[in-house]
């Protein structure tokens, strides 16, 4: 498996088991301001957290735009192998899940960078930050939806049931003129998002019970609105 920098890398298949709760619109979420820890490692064997995680970096992003969802986005899936383009030239892996197995209203998702919690197998909770959408730098014809689970694993989980729980938006994508500018934005994302689930009123939504939930089990709401542009 894939393993980099408290990184591991993971993806859903096209037919996974999902469950996609209301998106409604949310004011934005004014949290206070933070100044980026050390790096410490991890393993899933840890019981006390670290300080930060390993690929944090710098906050160089604009994220006056920071919102909590009123009603956190939840999808699960098995786990399967990604793409690799993440670990071979961003050092930080990513995860590919194919948004037309999750039907219409993650296809509605507004675009951008998210954060949340993720669990694996009933193992966690796991902070994490989600890229949904085209990714400009790299061009992509089709949406994504792309969780980084922020914590080293010490072994391969594949076939493992992946559940998340999205719970706030922090900026919209953008393009960016070399990779170097693209690494530095994404560490600096993985930073925030650790630091915003500390917060309310983020880290009560560790305990959220979908994460705990048997593999399969879904709570599927009526219908979905994507949050607004602007809050």
């Amino acid at each position: 498996g894939i393993r980099f920098a408290g990184v591991r890398s993971v993806a859903i298949l096209s037919s996974a088991r999902r469950s996609v709760s209301a998106l409604a619109k949310a004011p934005r979420a004014a949290l206070p301001a933070f100044r980026p820890r050390g790096q410490a490692s991890r393993t899933m064997a840890s019981t006390t957290p670290a300080a930060a995680p390993a690929n944090g970096g710098p906050i160089v992003e604009d994220y006056s735009g920071l919102r909590v969802l009123d009603e956190p986005f939840r999808v699960s899936g098995e786990v399967v192998k990604g793409f690799g383009r993440g670990s071979k030239e961003l050092g930080i892996p990513t995860a590919n899940l194919p948004i037309e197995s999750l039907g219409a209203a993650v296809d509605s998702l507004e675009s951008g960078v998210y954060f949340g919690w993720a669990a694996l197998s009933g193992k966690g909770p796991f902070k994490m930050v989600m890229s949904v959408g085209w990714n400009p730098y790299y061009k992509n014809s089709k949406k994504t939806i792309e969780p980084h689970l922020l914590h080293t694993f010490e072994e391969d989980f594949y076939g493992e049931d992946l559940r998340l729980v999205v719970t706030g938006y922090m900026r919209p994508e953008k393009d960016y003129a070399g990779l170097d500018e693209l690494i530095a934005a994404i560490r600096g994302d993985v930073t925030f998002a650790w630091e915003s689930l500390d917060k309310a009123p983020h880290a009560a939504l560790a305990a959220d019970p979908f994460l705990s939930a048997a593999a399969g089990a879904t709570t599927a709401p009526a219908s979905a609105e994507a949050p607004p542009a602007d809050a």
